[in-house]
């Protein structure tokens, strides 16, 4: 539909402001612009077409609170939230758990915190579903560097939860991966990129995917970050995930391998000695980065889905190790 004249742009949000955040009725707001109720509701109408109103409906999430509760006993998590079972596609399964992270997520955020947001698919899906009915101002910084063509999931998702949460938005301009150890440890020399990698390791939560060993599930290699063969040579070194573009062990140990060293990212340890470390993931071939990230206590709040959860459920009791 073709564009209105900014005075009738201007009348149509003053009328949607009236109705939907001052609650008064068509009736009550014809008179206040000369015109008829039945006006006012084409206004409305107008208001949705032309994009002034746009409505969020925030279905109710299910959850199985007995996996959940034992899940926290099982991988000694602050907190656990699990989706019913689902039959759908991988793509899909993770976009539902997403969308209960960013329910999860919504609430544990408040006034003037730090929020640190890493890449992943799962991330990408909790950032499509996240909106703030209340309004904070949280500072959002990106827990890595990023790359020149963009990891697809990585685009723009702390921009989008900056957007929502109008705060600040702190990005380290750098790439995720340097091309070797010595010119990744020369950027993380310089002022800007260290001084940003402090305030991302001290964030008050941070949002993590956990990447799987599966090259079928795995971010980096969908998006020809990392190679198939990267990903067997990484495995037969002992890792079992990654996180912020760091691969880590059973233990949630970062690897000493040649990729983490050209990583710019935060040291993961310090994920150990933040309050909130939310991790969203799902399916089977999540489980053993879940493990090692619960082990290691890179991650103290879980979002997964039933059948992950029973198999997390059959493995050895775990607590997280002592971060320092």
């Amino acid at each position: 539909m073709p564009k209105p004249d900014p005075k009738r742009l201007e009348m149509i949000a003053d009328v949607a402001r009236l109705y939907y955040e001052e609650n008064m009725n068509v009736k009550a707001i014809a008179p206040l612009f000369g015109t008829s109720p039945s006006s006012v509701s084409r206004l409305l109408q107008e208001a949705k077409d032309l994009k002034i109103v746009q409505v969020v409906i925030r279905y109710p999430f299910l959850t199985v609170p007995s996996l959940g509760q034992q899940l926290r006993q099982h991988l000694g998590l602050k907190d656990a939230y699990v989706l019913p079972e689902f039959r759908g596609p991988y793509p899909e399964l993770v976009e539902r758990v997403g969308q209960l992270a960013a329910r999860v997520l919504e609430e544990r955020l408040a006034e003037g915190m730090t929020l640190g947001v890493s890449l992943g698919q799962a991330v990408a899906c909790t950032a499509r579903a996240f909106t703030m009915t209340r309004g904070i101002h949280c500072t959002v910084v990106r827990l890595h560097g990023a790359s020149d063509h963009e990891i697809e999931e990585g685009r723009d998702l702390a921009q989008v939860f900056s957007a929502q949460l109008g705060g600040q938005l702190k990005l380290i301009p750098s790439p995720l991966f340097m091309q070797s150890r010595s010119s990744r440890d020369l950027i993380l020399e310089e002022p800007t990129v260290r001084d940003l990698i402090r305030q991302a390791e001290t964030a008050d939560v941070a949002l993590v995917g956990l990447g799987s060993m599966d090259p079928a599930v795995s971010t980096l290699v969908r998006n020809r970050l990392v190679s198939s063969a990267d990903l067997a040579r990484l495995r037969k070194a002992g890792a079992v995930g990654e996180v912020c573009g760091k691969y880590y062990d059973t233990r949630g140990r970062a690897l000493d391998t040649e990729i983490n060293h050209r990583t710019v990212s935060i040291n993961i340890d310090r994920l150990r000695r933040m309050d909130q470390v939310l991790g969203v993931a799902a399916g089977p071939g999540k489980v053993e980065a879940i493990l090692g990230a619960a082990r290691g206590g890179l991650v103290n709040v879980l979002v997964t889905h039933a059948d992950t959860a029973r198999l997390l459920l059959k493995t050895s009791p775990c607590r997280p190790e002592a971060g320092g």
